[in-house]
């Protein structure tokens, strides 16, 4: 491994202007005395021989104004969240509910929350819409409730509880308001000169506190 001062030599690029690209990719803790592994240069050496599109694209993904108001709503199912992550499987040994339909019945685990939170990742078109028109509106319709349970504990039995809570414990893409694509797009173009290219986005949070988001490829 390379120091990065050896680097910073090698590229003919100042140690602090280097260090700020090492910053801006998520390493905050690399000094001029840091080892560099290879592929970690192997990272940041597009962005030294191409730093204007990097730097613009970092400034273009950044910029909180262009986030939508949605942001700052509040969370109506905020707790139900909280205890999904903070358990490991919450599903597979959770005793079961009768829940019925006209002249039809279910046994289910699933809280409703957690059985729309279900419909919304499945492929199923019809289980998806039942899980947009719920979150939207936040109320209950009898008919769409059992088949979001229905849904729910075919899932279950699919993928196991493990998966499951897992799944549904992850977090909605705070982008997904606006243009997602773009995102992604650029992130493919970025690939074609850096081998884990990044993007950040800020926004505040319903506590006007700043949050930072990284997009990148997982290797």
């Amino acid at each position: 491994m390379k120091r990065l001062k050896q680097i910073a030599k090698e590229q003919n690029i100042g140690v602090s202007k280097l260090i700020g690209y090492f910053e801006m990719i998520g390493h905050k803790s690399i000094t001029q005395n840091s080892k560099v592994d290879p592929q970690l240069e192997s990272q940041i050496i597009p962005i030294i021989e191409n730093p204007q599109t990097f730097e613009n694209n970092v400034h273009k993904f950044s910029n909180t104004s262009n986030l939508p108001t949605e942001f700052n709503a509040p969370n109506p199912f905020q707790t139900d969240e909280q205890e999904i992550v903070t358990e490991g499987d919450k599903f597979s040994d959770r005793p079961t509910r009768k829940l019925t339909f006209q002249d039809l019945e279910i046994m289910t685990v699933f809280s409703d929350f957690e059985a729309y939170s279900i419909c919304k990742g499945l492929e199923n078109k019809k289980a998806r819409k039942l899980a947009r028109n719920y979150f939207k509106s936040y109320e209950q319709i009898d008919s769409e409730q059992f088949e979001a349970h229905r849904f729910a504990m075919s899932a279950l039995e699919k993928y196991g509880g493990q998966t499951l809570t897992y799944i549904i414990s992850l977090p909605p893409l705070p982008f997904k308001a606006v243009d997602a694509t773009q995102i992604f797009s650029e992130l493919d173009k970025r690939r074609k000169k850096q081998d884990f290219p990044v993007l950040r986005i800020l926004f505040k949070n319903m506590n006007n506190q700043t949050e930072k988001i990284t997009v990148s490829y997982y290797a």
